[in-house]
């Protein structure tokens, strides 16, 4: 809404500041669409058989409102009384905004094209990404049960078993996972695919789907750290950036890669809607030299800025959204 508004805005102003220029850029922008509303300005003939024709300006309104236009208001007020509209009322105020003339013989619509709008289009660099899902990076990492446990992250770990360590599983649970484990095994090979049989247990048991497996991540941040080293221990500029759904799970991460004994290693940068522009903007500089840059975000690193020294991407595939059911 706040962007329709501000296209509003800012066609008002090009009619009144020549020297504007205006400049939108979008990798999902519908250019034909905003060049056409750009392009062209549009001024309605309104006829009503109770006043004389009078021309309404968009784009130069005094604040007065003239008569068609109460009229307009008194039968919207009508509508939101829950009085039903004629139909002949209904396109007559339709055909007045949308300036569809041959919806009504009494609007008239004056159209002016007042500039040529140039569409640019730049063809996208893709560049080559290797891809890993949980099965590589639990096999990457040797992630185990134990480590599930000792790192607090199952939920299914009662008091009793983590006092002593154990597997948090009674009799039934272990022959319920045994069938789960056979199934999934049955999967990943019929796919093609070969992991160990301690990686499909991990991924069977040590894993809820309501949880992010922050230790996970955690090890994966050292095993790309330390894998991407040179041969004489420098550590390369690619920062890690970690998309995790929400500010507590970024916290929980954060708070155990500062208990991480590589943390004198790491650059570490947390990036959330709820923090201040100047902390955002902090993202952006290098990390100091013997460092690795790795950034705890939310999607908000995903569709509204771009970290251009970023070469690994750890993806916890779970994000927060706000919806309306409107019943």
């Amino acid at each position: 809404i706040d962007s329709d508004f501000l296209m509003i805005i800012l066609k008002d102003l090009l009619l009144k500041r020549k020297d504007l220029k205006v400049i939108l850029m979008s990798a999902t922008l519908n250019a034909e669409t905003f060049a056409q509303y750009f392009m062209y300005h549009h001024s309605f003939e309104c006829r009503h058989p109770e006043s004389p024709s009078v021309t309404v300006d968009q784009n130069n309104r005094t604040g007065e409102k003239t008569d068609i236009q109460m009229k307009v208001v008194d039968d919207w007020e009508r509508i939101d009384d829950g009085e039903d509209m004629t139909y002949m009322e209904t396109e007559r105020h339709r055909s007045l905004f949308t300036g569809d003339e041959t919806k009504s013989p009494k609007i008239g619509n004056n159209v002016e094209k007042i500039r040529n709008v140039p569409i640019i289009s730049i063809e996208g660099r893709t560049f080559p990404v290797d891809a890993f899902y949980l099965e590589e990076a639990v096999e990457l990492t040797k992630i185990s049960i134990n480590d599930m446990i000792s790192g607090g992250r199952n939920e299914k770990m009662n008091s009793r078993d983590r006092g002593r360590g154990r597997r948090p599983y009674s009799r039934k649970g272990d022959d319920k996972d045994t069938s789960r484990r056979q199934q999934y095994y049955e999967y990943v090979t019929s796919a093609g695919r070969d992991f160990s049989m301690s990686t499909i247990d991990t991924i069977v048991t040590g894993f809820s789907e309501k949880n992010i497996p922050t230790i996970l991540i955690v090890k994966l941040i050292a095993y790309i750290h330390v894998s991407n080293r040179s041969l004489s221990g420098n550590i390369d500029d690619g920062a890690i950036l970690v998309f995790l759904p929400g500010w507590e799970d970024i916290k929980k991460v954060n708070e155990q890669l500062s208990k991480h004994h590589l943390i004198n290693e790491y650059y570490v940068h947390v990036l959330h809607g709820m923090l201040g522009t100047g902390k955002q903007r902090q993202v952006f500089r290098r990390p100091p030299k013997g460092q690795r840059k790795i950034v705890l975000a939310t999607n908000i690193a995903e569709s509204s800025i771009t970290i251009d020294d970023v070469v690994y991407v750890v993806d916890a595939c779970k994000h927060k959204e706000k919806t309306y059911d409107f019943e």
